[in-house]
């Protein structure tokens, strides 16, 4: 087996054009995450059942991106397709960070998802916040 923690990389994915891209190494269990500044963009993959260490760097990552971004409307768009229903704990602490992130100027979410239970899930994770959110399956 591999190990339990979630290594995570930093590197510019388009030299000169201002992204960023954080991944965590983990293939059972993660998340990518690119800022698009000139899109004024945030895409995002998640993947497994997560730890809370691996909640912690993705909701420190999505605060980062939306501190660079913030000060005009930006997006996040989001395929959960990897992604299942999380713990109370890692819900709440997902909560907690939409809340932020809406009050940064994020204008609207757009996920893609393919679990009901997780796409009920994520809306009672935006609802509070007042984040508009598109759901695909």
């Amino acid at each position: 087996m591999g190990s339990s923690r979630a290594a995570v990389r930093t590197s510019g994915t388009r030299p000169g054009r201002g992204d960023d891209q954080v991944v965590s190494l983990d293939p059972h269990a993660g998340f990518e995450a690119r800022i698009e500044r000139h899109r004024r963009l945030v895409r995002i993959r998640l993947w497994g059942q997560w730890r809370i260490a691996t909640c912690r760097r993705f909701c420190e990552t999505m605060l980062r991106f939306a501190a660079e971004l913030e000060g005009q409307r930006w997006t996040m768009f989001v395929d959960s397709r990897g992604f299942s229903a999380q713990s109370q704990e890692i819900t709440r602490l997902r909560q907690e960070t939409m809340a932020k992130v809406a009050k940064m100027d994020c204008a609207k979410l757009a996920a893609i998802t393919h679990q009901p239970v997780y796409a009920m899930q994520l809306r009672r994770i935006a609802d509070p916040s007042g984040l508009p959110i598109t759901l695909f399956n």
